[in-house]
């Protein structure tokens, strides 16, 4: 069997597509009050082509008066007075009867009188037998068919021999009961046929109605078939009389048909990603319009609190993961379903309807949770600024002031992005508030995060005595409560104080214990990060080959799970060490993508770095003013954001500057240094990413 071409057939979903979103937008049109001359001007498109779009509604009307029929029917009522009842000719009633009685029989797998109620899984299940023959008939394989199903495919082998039985008893049954007058109808009819939605003639090959627009696929016509035998649960409303819109639960054995269904619409696209995890994603245009009528009908407040309870239930489970053997798949996931967290975020912090203060409260704690269950993410990810707008939001709620542990996790989570982003002023005030209610409510866990994290804003900031006491305070809470992850963050951040003070041989065993743990717990972010760390122990004995071996096996790593934080130093770290051994076109490539990086994330330490890499790479290369004004640039930006070079690297520095000044004179050199210096940070990168090549 030829598979389809790819192309064609993606092309031709893609048309699909198009043309079901400006259907769509025709009905919400129509709804309000414009013409169908006025809806083919706006979309451009036939009027004959709107008029029957515009006729399609009808088919619905005829599932439910399908539904009456079945419930009259079923009450003993004769054909006449169905048709008065109804409006329709007694013969159509008739056909509809049948058609019914032949969806029942399907439905209970015999002849003969239906029961008055069929139940909803019975009928499902003759709406997933028919949906299996059509896969059939469309040349899959039976275990194809079972995984589009979601049935074995043993399962599936004895419904279509079910199925093939049952179709050749009935053309047996039509061979012995044809009679002359059949016969000749069927030789003067053999190029028409009657379309099951709307009962009007078309041609036998048709695909499409031309009267009410249905397709006409199995799956399409045996889902209507089992609507119209399916009884109605209540009487059919009075056309006077509408009735409030309810909200539809379905029942758990209903959604894989209905998806089923939605995907052989094009309505809804199946997905898998690298993990061949699957997912079902609406089209844009169908969403937008979906959306609309869900908070047309007064029930979208529901749906979007168990949307946002949903997403909140899957952030939390994953927060746990973000630092274990399962964190690339995890970040892949949340990544993934990003937009799902924004829009549950926006409800939290949207939800604050008027005379319903428990309720504000209650969202607003929910955005704080979410905030801070996905903060990980974001700092790993990338999603810095857009992090650190969600969490100020989140926290002025006015739902969200009382001083709990959640307001306590979402203050540290807020914290750490800001220090990140070189905003050390309000990172001290995020993680002191957030301390301090660590210590009213006795949160051990939430001090010893506000501890550590407040210990790196003073590292940072190049204040190591206080550094050190936090820090050490810190790893003695974690310890206390057997925080094995928290433990090797500490002893590598107090390995970071002791390596800044120029002590490398202290720092490389409190790295090592710190390495081993993340190993323990199979956390792959924390492996890249210990990793660098005894790079820049080895980098500063001399070790280089060491050095970069390490420097590279980190890099590895977070590729492999996207931490793009984490790309932009080891870029920096491999930048400098190849500058050092002379490898100025590899220098030159590790600079130019740590400074795209860090200008797209907003990473300004980082840059600080990376200018410096800059500017020594010019001067290798013989270039000056161009390193001065690179040099001058990156004490700009340091003392804007109060990052301080450490004394080791004052010292280094110190010589490279003092060339620079020899050989430019004092003048030209306070010249180039004062015009660095006055560059913005966007500025500065640009300069270093246009004038670094060799």
């Amino acid at each position: 069997m030829n598979e389809p071409n790819p192309p064609a057939e993606k092309r031709r979903q893609h048309e699909h597509a198009y043309w079901e979103a400006l259907r769509a937008r025709a009905y919400a049109l129509r709804a309000e009050g414009k013409t169908h001359e006025q809806i083919a001007a706006e979309l451009g498109t036939a009027l004959s082509t709107v008029s029957r779009w515009l006729r399609q509604p009808v088919v619905r009307a005829h599932v439910a008066r399908h539904r009456r029929i079945g419930e009259l029917a079923r009450g003993g009522w004769s054909n006449a007075a169905i048709a008065a009842e109804v409006g329709m000719r007694a013969d159509s009633v008739c056909k509809i009867r049948a058609r019914c009685a032949e969806a029942e029989v399907l439905a209970h797998g015999h002849k003969g009188e239906a029961p008055a109620a069929a139940p909803l899984d019975v009928l499902d299940r003759a709406v997933r037998r028919a949906r299996i023959v059509a896969l059939s008939e469309a040349g899959l394989n039976n275990s194809q068919i079972a995984r589009q199903i979601g049935v074995t495919p043993s399962s599936v082998c004895q419904m279509l021999a079910r199925a093939r039985r049952q179709s050749k008893a009935a053309s047996v049954k039509g061979g012995e009961t044809g009679n002359g007058a059949q016969l000749r109808s069927s030789n003067t009819m053999s190029d028409t046929k009657e379309c099951p939605f709307c009962l009007e003639t078309i041609k036998a090959g048709a695909l499409k109605c031309k009267h009410c627009g249905e397709f006409l696929n199995a799956a399409s016509v045996a889902v209507t078939v089992a609507l119209a035998a399916a009884p109605s649960p209540t009487p059919l409303p009075q056309a006077a009389a509408p009735q409030p819109v309810m909200p539809i639960v379905l029942e758990a054995g209903q959604v894989p048909d209905l998806l089923i269904h939605l995907v052989d619409k094009n309505l809804i696209v199946y997905e898998e990603d690298e993990h061949g995890q699957g997912c079902y994603r609406l089209l844009e245009t169908v969403r937008q319009y979906a959306r609309d009528r869900l908070l047309e009908s007064g029930t979208g407040e529901a749906g979007r609190t168990r949307h946002r309870d949903y997403f909140l239930a899957l952030a939390e489970e994953a927060k746990p993961n973000l630092q274990g053997p399962e964190q690339a798949r995890w970040l892949d996931t949340l990544e993934s379903e990003h937009d799902n967290l924004r829009a549950a975020l926006e409800w939290c912090l949207g939800d604050q309807r008027e005379g319903d203060q428990r309720n504000a409260v209650s969202s607003a704690e929910a955005g704080l949770r979410l905030a801070a269950a996905v903060r990980s993410f974001w700092w790993t990810r990338g999603h810095l600024s857009e992090g650190r707008r969600r969490f100020a939001a989140a926290l002025s709620h006015p739902g969200a002031q009382a001083r709990t542990k959640t307001r306590a996790d979402a203050l540290n989570g807020a914290g750490v992005l800001a220090r990140t982003q070189g905003d050390y002023a309000l990172a001290r005030t995020l993680l002191e508030e957030g301390l301090a209610i660590g210590r009213e409510i006795g949160d051990k866990q939430g001090m010893a995060i506000a501890l550590g994290s407040l210990g790196i804003v003073a590292l940072e900031q190049g204040d190591y005595a206080s550094a050190r006491s936090l820090l050490e305070e810190s790893l003695a809470l974690r310890r206390t409560t057997g925080d094995k992850q928290g433990t090797a963050v500490a002893l590598g951040s107090l390995g970071n104080a002791t390596l800044e003070q120029g002590d490398a041989a202290s720092a490389r065993p409190l790295y090592e214990q710190s390495l081993a743990l993340y190993r323990q717990m199979g956390d792959k972010q924390g492996i890249a990060i210990a990793l660098v760390s005894l790079g820049l122990v080895a980098h500063e004995q001399g070790d280089t080959a060491w050095a970069r071996a390490l420097y590279e096996e980190s890099l590895a790593i977070r590729r492999e799970i996207g931490d793009k934080q984490g790309i932009v130093g080891s870029l920096g770290n491999l930048g400098a060490l190849a500058c050092q051994e002379g490898n100025l076109a590899a220098s030159r490539d590790c600079f130019a993508e740590c400074l795209t990086l860090c200008r797209a994330l907003g990473e300004k330490r980082v840059s600080a770095y990376a200018l410096e890499g800059c500017a020594a790479l010019a001067q290798s290369l013989e270039q000056p003013d161009r390193a001065t004004r690179l040099y001058g640039a990156a004490d700009g930006l340091r003392a804007a954001i109060g990052v301080p070079l450490t004394p080791n690297e004052r010292e280094k520095g110190e010589g490279s500057l003092a060339a620079l000044r020899a050989t430019l004179g004092a003048e030209a050199f306070d010249s180039a240094w004062a015009a660095g210096r006055a560059l913005t940070w966007e500025q500065a990168i640009a300069c270093a990413l246009e004038e670094n090549a060799p």
